[in-house]
């Protein structure tokens, strides 16, 4: 019984010190400074993503513009000056709200529309929020990418291939037994589709990489 409770003790003592440090990243996420709203994105999406997207939903009611500094040769809608290279971020990162779809939509591979859709802030919120209302119980990253890779929409495909490329993030249940069963067949089908030709070259890349350069960059031991 003591030992049962000791550890109830701890992993609640862990948690709420996990909690704590995602509302500091959340509170740096609406710097003007790029370096360190970039250092809190990567917290995040490193951090539990049940913990985090919660957080994430609500801030997208905040339509507060915070006009970003050092961002360099950023390429976003709000930058000032282009110099033909850099990194490319499609959302509009001056306003609060875009900085959490930003991440939300990376974290979940949905396409709640902060891209595409002219609805006003408030209507995605409430799309987002409704998602989430329904499907919190079940929802898992894994079941997430599935799901997207599984769709017909073109977002959430590159959203999806894009992670499996390039992200360094793991995910629980993803590895190669899985990729080869769950997730290699969905990649096939999207690379034979003729809709989308990005999508189609993309995952033709995926699928040429006969060394699992993309479960390496996952499992590689993140140095302290």
């Amino acid at each position: 019984m003591k030992l049962k409770l000791s550890f109830l003790l701890i992993f609640s003592f862990s948690y709420f010190i996990a909690q704590d440090q995602i509302t500091k990243e959340l509170v740096k996420l609406k710097s003007n400074d790029f370096d360190e709203v970039t250092y809190a994105r990567q917290f995040l999406i490193q951090s539990n993503p049940r913990d985090v997207i919660p957080e994430l939903i609500e801030m997208l009611k905040d339509t507060t513009l915070v006009k970003l500094e050092n961002t360099g040769d950023l390429i976003y809608p709000g930058a000032k000056e282009f110099y033909g290279h850099g990194s490319v971020v499609k959302y509009d990162i001056d306003k609060i709200y875009f900085r959490a779809a930003w991440i939300l939509e990376e974290l979940t591979f949905q396409d709640f529309g902060y891209l595409n859709d002219k609805s006003n802030s408030l209507i995605l919120y409430k799309k987002s929020h409704m998602w989430w209302k329904a499907n919190e119980m079940t929802w898992s990253r894994y079941s997430a990418l599935k799901e997207a890779l599984q769709s017909y929409e073109i977002a959430r495909w590159e959203s999806a291939i894009h992670y499996l490329r390039f992200s360094k993030e793991p995910i629980t249940d993803l590895n190669l037994k899985t990729y080869n069963k769950d997730i290699k067949p969905l990649i096939e089908r999207i690379y034979k589709n003729t809709n989308d030709e990005s999508s189609s070259i993309q995952a033709k890349y995926l699928l040429d990489d006969d060394e699992n350069y993309w479960l390496k960059l996952k499992t590689k031991k993140i140095k302290p």
